[in-house]
């Protein structure tokens, strides 16, 4: 999976229009495979006490258009769909949840010409619209890459 202008496109058909997006990200040691600061400053960890000072709301992107709006701020990618683990830890009529994780690499046009790999959370609440289905809460959580997924993953790029 690739991201680009049509698959954003895409997605933002995937959001409901009341929908909302939180980011967040950490690291245990000192990151040598890449910085997380573009995921660190936009993140909302309530843990942070900065967060609290600048406001939780700054954090919380809602609405469709403001959700496309920030995800176009951030780093293009591309997907290992071969590290996807997909759970449904919660179905009724009335919305499912999903989680899916993996690990996806930054556009290296985007990062120097050097690939940057990844490792994601997301949380999914879809919830039916008509005869489909809309996103109407994500979760992304960023992280580095274990190596053991790096060594599994960089050979499907």
């Amino acid at each position: 999976l690739y991201d680009n202008q049509v698959s954003r496109q895409m997605v933002s058909e995937a959001y409901h229009e009341n929908a909302t997006f939180t980011l967040s990200s950490s690291f245990v040691f000192k990151n040598v495979k890449g910085s997380l600061s573009q995921y660190l400053h936009e993140g909302r960890n309530f843990l942070k006490s900065d967060r609290n000072k600048q406001g939780r709301g700054r954090f919380l992107h809602k609405g469709k258009e403001n959700i496309m709006n920030f995800l176009d701020k951030l780093p293009k990618s591309k997907h290992d769909l071969g590290s996807f683990i997909v759970d449904v830890p919660l179905a009724t009529a009335a919305m499912v949840q999903i989680v899916l994780n993996g690990v996806f690499a930054e556009d290296f046009k985007e990062t120097n010409y050097r690939h940057v790999y990844r490792s994601f959370s997301r949380t999914f609440c879809i919830v039916p619209v008509g005869s489909g289905w809309s996103i109407i809460s994500d979760m992304l959580f960023v992280t580095i890459v274990t190596d053991e997924l790096l060594l599994v993953s960089v050979f499907l790029f």
